[in-house]
């Protein structure tokens, strides 16, 4: 692609972004600058916005966006919003009818880890299996919908659809229109049985994706969550010397370590690094180098992950709905992850509710003060001696939750914190909440050269901790307790006897800095009244000094007019 056709895909992108009057954050907005070219150039075919708003806001300002690039600019013209259910995606269409005609004819090579296999089986697209084949199914049904001509007007013609609807229609409903910028395909996948993350590994084009069929996403959720995992990511460089944070991510996905211990030397990597470097020549005028990165995290199933999980919504599974409490589901699992763009954050929990494609933002720590008032006295005895959370238990208010948690806490002699907080993406509502002990994980090691004063260590590892999930009644329940301490408990000991005893030597130090500041306020003191009699006297000396001054020029005055009166 030429270099002039590059900087008039940046104009108008900034152009149309004004136009509408879209304030997106800065990451944000070279996010989408980067999917924008990443999609003109066919770099890649599909991608999934999870940033820059929530629906279906996002929706309208996407397609917004579109109609004023396509108005400034022919490039544009292939470009549409997609929607499945409650995800959203920016295509190129005759890149995705490229793509998909390639993933049927298997021109692009695709492997599959196969995660309702313990350990997890990494196989080809040769080797069938149930899961397999709903995937395949999924691609002959896109490839009804795509072709090398464009959208077909008529789809689906097999499949009983009626595609009628226009762009304000229903999310139920299908929109194939030419001239529309939405399509929406949530009533497609109604019927199919592939699961989501399965879909999304290949729209997005991985090169490795999970393989699971609906009856058997909680062994997956297990199978995966035990494992290692390598993530992979796919960086673009700007040769634009004035650009400003020009890396930026165009993509990422996860493998588990042990099916691909050589990292970016493993063959298949190599060669899905080579098709993308085969894309990027397109545009390397703008994009200045394109490479792979590859490291290793661990995956922990008792835990929340603080991890880069890049399977795209890998476990926004495709559940039934209820629809009486924004979509929440039952059975899941406690983990935590990132979207393949880095900026929304995933989160589900343990033998409990699982929120279904919401785009869940997990909080970070915060002091437990921050969220809830603490009152000692009315809750250091609040508990009976058996009183202890349980899976199940069920409480009427997310407050209620944390307050019974505190008192058990305290009677048991330890100290809790707010670790995550989950929010609806549908109206930004918190759907879940974890607390843990304060001593939960460990703290970074400190980066300075010269580390002015050891802090006391008051983090050891500790995993107790309580999550609770909203469910469809309203109520919030615990779906996971966790009662063994990594540490010594205080039982009896308040809230601030137990704060002293992680510092045992704070008081006298606060001791010793207060007497400093007490003596150093005292010369303070002592300076300021020295300066100002020294003020004092130099505005003696300059009163003293004008006097003579003016009695000087008076002797003059008056011996000039003397003078004058003589010489008459």
């Amino acid at each position: 692609m030429e270099v002039g056709v590059l900087e008039e895909i940046l104009r108008v992108f900034e152009s149309s972004i004004s136009q509408i009057k879209w304030r997106l954050k800065l990451p944000s907005k070279r996010r989408l600058e980067t999917d924008i070219l990443a999609l003109c150039t066919e770099t890649r075919p599909v991608i999934m916005v999870d940033y820059g708003g929530k629906m279906p806001e996002l929706q309208e300002r996407l397609c917004a966006f579109l109609k004023h690039c396509k108005k400034e600019s022919s490039v544009f013209e292939h470009l549409r919003v997609m929607v499945i259910e409650d995800m959203i995606y920016l295509i190129q269409v005759k890149a995705l009818a490229d793509f998909v005609k390639s993933s049927l004819n298997l021109e692009i090579e695709m492997l599959f880890v196969d995660l309702e296999k313990d350990p997890p089986k990494m196989i080809t697209q040769g080797e069938k299996c149930s899961a397999a084949l709903e995937l395949l199914s999924a691609q002959k049904l896109f490839a009804s919908v795509f072709s090398a001509d464009g959208l077909n007007s008529d789809p689906l013609p097999n499949h009983g659809i009626d595609l009628t609807a226009n762009a304000g229609s229903s999310l139920s409903e299908p929109v194939t229109s030419a001239s529309s910028e939405l399509i929406d395909l949530s009533c497609c996948l109604q019927t199919s049985q592939v699961t989501v993350p399965t879909l999304n590994g290949w729209l997005l084009g991985y090169p490795v994706v999970y393989l699971f069929g609906k009856e058997h996403i909680d062994r997956a959720i297990y199978n995966l969550s035990t494992k290692s995992l390598h993530i992979f990511q796919i960086f673009i460089c700007s040769d634009q010397a004035s650009s400003k944070g020009s890396r930026q991510e165009l993509m990422s996905f996860t493998v588990p370590f042990d099916l691909s211990l050589e990292g970016s030397n493993e063959p298949w990597a190599k060669a899905f690094l080579a098709r993308m470097l085969g894309r990027w020549e397109r545009c390397k005028h703008f994009w200045g180098s394109l490479h792979m990165e590859s490291f290793e995290t661990t995956l922990r199933p008792d835990s929340a992950l603080q991890c880069r999980f890049s399977q795209v919504a890998q476990f926004w599974m495709d559940f039934e709905i209820d629809g009486d409490v924004n979509g929440i589901v039952e059975s899941s699992i406690d983990i935590v992850g990132r979207s393949d763009d880095g900026d929304a954050i995933l989160g589900t929990s343990a033998d409990g509710t699982l929120q279904h494609g919401l785009d869940i933002k997990m909080d970070e720590d915060s002091s437990v003060g921050d969220l809830f008032p603490l009152d000692e006295s009315q809750t250091i005895n609040s508990l009976g001696p058996a009183d202890e959370p349980y899976v199940g238990q069920e409480f009427e208010s997310e407050a209620e939750a944390h307050a019974f948690y505190n008192a058990y806490a305290t009677q048991l002699g330890f100290i809790i914190r707010v670790s995550k907080l989950s929010r609806s993406r549908c109206d930004g509502s918190a759907i879940g909440r974890a607390l843990v002990c304060n001593k939960e994980g460990f703290r970074m090691p400190d980066k300075r050269e010269k580390i002015v004063r050891q802090r006391a260590e008051t983090r050891v590892g500790c995993r107790a901790m309580i999550l609770v999930r909203k469910v469809s009644s309203g109520k919030w329940v615990v779906t996971k307790f966790i009662k063994d301490h990594t540490h010594p408990l205080y039982p009896g000991k308040g809230r601030k006897d137990l704060i002293y005893d992680q510092y045992p030597n704070e008081h006298n130090k606060i001791r010793e800095l207060t007497q400093q500041v007490a003596i150093e306020k005292k010369k303070a003191a002592t300076y300021k009244r020295q300066l100002e009699m020294v003020f004092e006297h130099i505005e003696e000396h300059n009163q003293s000094l004008s006097k003579k001054i003016q009695a000087i020029v008076d002797n003059v005055r008056e011996m000039e007019s003397k003078e004058q009166q003589s010489d008459r």
